[in-house]
């Protein structure tokens, strides 16, 4: 980046000072918004960092990365040709259920092997890569909703949206396909279970959140906003299993406005880090 995408990029350097000391001073235009029950509260407009224009930009590159838009662009770089521009899509269904044990066992049941369930906020997601062709995935799906009948899970109505699968390729995501099925299989035939899996992850966090109870220790956790966000995912798991551990998250957000917070954008993280759309994005 040069000078003059620097100030795009939220860069400022005084113009009346020589340019070694200007180069020092670089600022950083960005702003940090903490969140608090009443809404957020601007913490700092402004924070410097020290040094060279190159440390700087350095700076400016990894706040860039954190963003999903840039951190997807960067998958679709890793599996697309240059130039090439292919989009397919996927019908992702998504359920409210009540119950995520019982819904693991309803999967498996169903002989549904291939989803996401947030326990956190009960939400189970399905990929249709057949957009609607697929008379096994309808079957499936309406044997799943018997089996959850069966198990009393309540469930709420299924939605359906259209998500962009351009970030892999058709024989890349085939090759994924491939190895989910062979998991499926594996599981068929009795080589683990799901409920293992789970067992597994929780223990690990168990293991984690003992190693960091500690108060004088402090873990960070880099690039973690996709799975941190409103206190979900990671940060939920380890509330659960040790409650008094203080955990702090920090996310950075991109919005065309930086004066204001966007409503999208409250409460995600603790400490929320804003950066311009038209920052220079480094890949």
């Amino acid at each position: 980046m040069g000078m003059d995408n620097m100030h795009g990029a939220g860069m400022q350097a005084s113009q009346n000072l020589p340019k070694s000391q200007a180069l020092k001073d670089a600022t950083m235009a960005h702003f940090i918004m903490a969140n608090f029950k009443e809404g957020s509260t601007l913490i700092s407009n402004e924070f410097k960092v020290k040094g060279d224009i190159e440390s700087a930009e350095k700076f400016a590159a990894i706040l860039g990365t954190t963003t999903p838009d840039t951190q997807e662009s960067t998958i679709a770089l890793k599996y697309l040709k240059e130039g090439e521009t292919a989009k397919e899509l996927v019908h992702e269904y998504s359920i409210k259920v009540s119950d995520a044990d019982k819904t693991l066992k309803s999967l498996r049941e169903a002989e549904i092997f291939d989803y996401s369930l947030n326990e956190s906020d009960g939400t189970l997601k399905l990929l249709d890569f057949s957009l609607g062709e697929s008379l096994e995935f309808k079957n499936k799906l309406r044997n799943l909703l018997v089996e959850l009948k069966k198990e009393g899970v309540e469930y709420g109505e299924q939605t359906k949206r259209d998500i962009d699968s351009r970030y892999i390729d058709p024989g890349r995501r085939g090759e994924i396909l491939e190895g989910l099925a062979g998991d499926a299989e594996f599981l068929r035939q009795g080589g683990g279970s799901l409920r293992e899996v789970v067992e597994q992850s929780r223990q690990r966090h168990k293991e984690y959140t003992e190693r960091v109870s500690d108060a004088k220790k402090t873990s960070i956790h880099y690039n973690g906003s996709y799975h941190s966000d409103n206190k979900e995912g990671i940060v939920w798991y380890i509330n659960r299993t040790n409650p008094n551990l203080r955990v702090v998250t920090v996310a950075t957000v991109m919005q065309t406005d930086v004066d204001k917070l966007d409503a999208a954008n409250l409460g995600i993280a603790d400490f929320i880090i804003v950066v311009p759309e038209s920052m220079t994005r480094t890949y």
